[in-house]
């Protein structure tokens, strides 16, 4: 897989970080995939996407050994695994919907809307503050887990999380008043 990777990569700088990168933290991302999954197949799917990923932004990442990297890499796995678990789910159910409870194809726009704006104003957000809220939120860690994979104490990542949602909020906010 590592093979394929590399050859998507132009230049000889970018393809050796991405082989570091994926050397030093493969088998913690499998894990993260793994622990949310169970299925070896369906992990090794959510870490394609996730290299994919990598491979379309690796002029992004600084460090290819940092525990900041690493902390990415293991949340984009678990996010990448839950997204397979959404997607597996919404195809168990049943085709036949009751009309009545049926969301309207005006509501599913605006929804979808909201979502992807959302999305854009985290995108904006200092990485300090980004990653522990991605953390937060898309993988669900606690306020210790994210502590130890940033390297800062329990209240730090807290306090990032909360500084991160009041800067999104204030956006939002600022938006609305236009």
């Amino acid at each position: 897989m590592l093979t394929l990777f590399l050859q998507m990569i132009d230049t000889p700088a970018q393809r050796n970080k991405f082989e570091a990168l994926y050397t030093a933290w493969h088998k913690d991302m499998y894990y993260a995939a793994m622990a949310t999954l169970n299925d070896h197949a369906l992990s090794e799917d959510a870490l394609q996407e996730a290299f994919l990923y990598i491979v379309k932004h690796i002029e992004k990442i600084d460090d290819p050994l940092s525990k900041s990297t690493r902390a990415f890499l293991v949340t984009l796995a678990g996010w990448q695994a839950k997204k397979i678990l959404r997607e597996r789910k919404k195809e168990s159910l049943t085709d036949v919907e009751d009309e009545l409870t049926a969301p309207s194809t005006e509501e599913n726009y605006f929804e979808r809307y909201e979502e992807n704006r959302l999305a854009e104003l985290i995108r904006t957000l200092p990485e300090k503050y980004r990653e522990p809220l991605f953390m937060r939120y898309a993988w669900e860690m606690r306020y210790e887990e994210i502590a130890e994979n940033l390297g800062v104490s329990g209240d730090t990542a807290r306090k990032r999380v909360e500084r991160a949602k009041k800067m999104l909020k204030q956006e939002l906010m600022e938006e609305n008043l236009q």
